[in-house]
């Protein structure tokens, strides 16, 4: 067997009382399943109002429950297990851990039952929550400084809240379209693409070696200062189409984020050995990049191709990323530089679940039928990936 699919016979399953005690440090351990779950309920969502089971359009509730709910648990999972470890400081404590299960599943029964605006405020507290615990840990007890590349991460999760409060405080303002596009561009893009760029600069090129994140060598240069101009230049993208310079903004932020994962990202280009995951990234990212720009060159078709961005890039990469997390902590990273050979049916299914819902919009007489479809294909390749992936949350590498 090639080393790279070699098991880790170090690798041993976590019993229920040392699986809650690992939870504090490694909160991934539920959120991950958290988020799987939440993912199949908004996608859901869309063959229930087919079905005539659904008493409200479900368009701005399966657009929360995907963002909040589904990118929003992958994202806490991730930074609230990687974020202390990275800055050397403690690992969060157990109420503090109960307070972000307590909130996001606050979000998520709050949009599915068709209460926006309390999910939005449940998020927003989330949000809160996660970076005054996060904030704490740099100021106080930190022993080393974040990654440069994490300044987006920042920026990404500042974005949110304000998109969180723009929209929560449009009902007493006086009507502004500029205002409520750019709070949803803040909340919808701005939180995921943001720190999908900083995380990805510091950790994707350390993703596809089968060494610890720490052993891989930093990039030189002025990382911190390059991150912050890409991020300020995002945020003007996001400003510049609100303001309905749709193509304009399209396309700076093209230029900003293709640059930024050109330059910080090597695994874009193909190089031997990379794996089934490094194509399944490669894959998203180039979804991400199309998505960004699609949407200004076609307005009329703008919800359809935004479908690139968030089916085909968020949900891509985000099912990759939390693969490769399982297997790293799950005691077999050799195996993410291997074939994997459910990853490819996964991918598979998620680029099924992109087309059919992008096709969808063009042609109106198979519009409902293919709406099921994209669905379908998103549920069949959540589960598969649960059924296969998720089981690793009860097993851990001593080392």
């Amino acid at each position: 067997m090639p080393p790279c699919l070699a098991k880790n016979t170090h690798r041993r399953p976590l019993g229920p009382g040392e699986w809650l005690a690992a939870l504090p440090s490694e909160p991934f351990r539920i959120f991950f399943v958290i988020g799987t779950l939440a993912g199949i309920a908004g996608v859901t969502l869309w063959p229930l109002l087919y079905a005539g089971k659904l008493g409200f359009h479900p368009g701005i509730i399966h657009a929360r429950v995907m963002i909040e709910g589904f990118g929003g648990a992958f994202a806490v999972g991730f930074l609230g297990t990687a974020m202390p470890r990275l800055l050397g400081a403690p690992r969060l404590r157990s109420v503090e851990l109960a307070l972000l299960l307590l909130l996001h599943g606050g979000v998520l029964l709050a949009h599915l039952s068709n209460h926006v605006v309390a999910g939005d405020f449940l998020f927003l507290a989330e949000l809160l929550a996660l970076i005054t615990m996060m904030g704490a840990r740099a100021l106080l007890f930190s022993e080393d400084r974040p990654p440069a590349s994490f300044a987006l991460v920042g920026l990404g999760l500042l974005s949110a809240l304000a998109g969180l409060v723009l929209l929560l405080a449009e009902p007493h303002l006086e009507t502004s379209p500029f205002r409520y596009r750019l709070a949803r561009l803040l909340l919808h893009e701005a939180f995921l693409l943001l720190p999908v760029l900083g995380i990805g600069a510091f950790l994707f090129p350390r993703f596809f070696i089968a060494l610890p994140s720490a052993d891989a060598p930093e990039r030189a240069g002025a990382p911190g200062l390059e991150a912050l101009a890409c991020g300020f230049l995002l945020l003007a993208s996001f400003v510049l189409e609100a303001a309905d310079w749709n193509r304009a903004g399209g396309i700076l932020r093209l230029l900003a984020g293709g640059a930024y994962l050109v330059r910080n990202v090597p695994f874009l280009r193909r190089q031997p050995g990379g794996g089934t995951l490094a194509t399944c990234l490669r894959l998203a990212f180039l979804s991400v990049l199309l998505g960004l720009v699609a949407g200004g060159f076609l307005p009329t078709r703008r919800i359809a191709l935004e479908h690139f961005l968030f089916i085909g890039g968020f949900g891509l990469l985000i099912l990759s990323v939390a693969t490769r997390v399982l297997l790293g902590h799950g005691g077999s990273l050799p195996r993410a530089m291997g074939k994997l050979v459910t990853m490819r049916w996964v991918a598979g299914l998620v680029l099924a679940a992109l087309l059919t819902r992008v096709v969808a919009d063009f042609v109106p007489k198979i519009m409902v039928s293919h709406h099921n479809y994209a669905a379908l294909c998103w549920v069949a390749a959540s589960i598969f990936w649960g059924l296969v992936f998720l089981p690793m949350i009860r097993w851990a590498d001593p080392d």
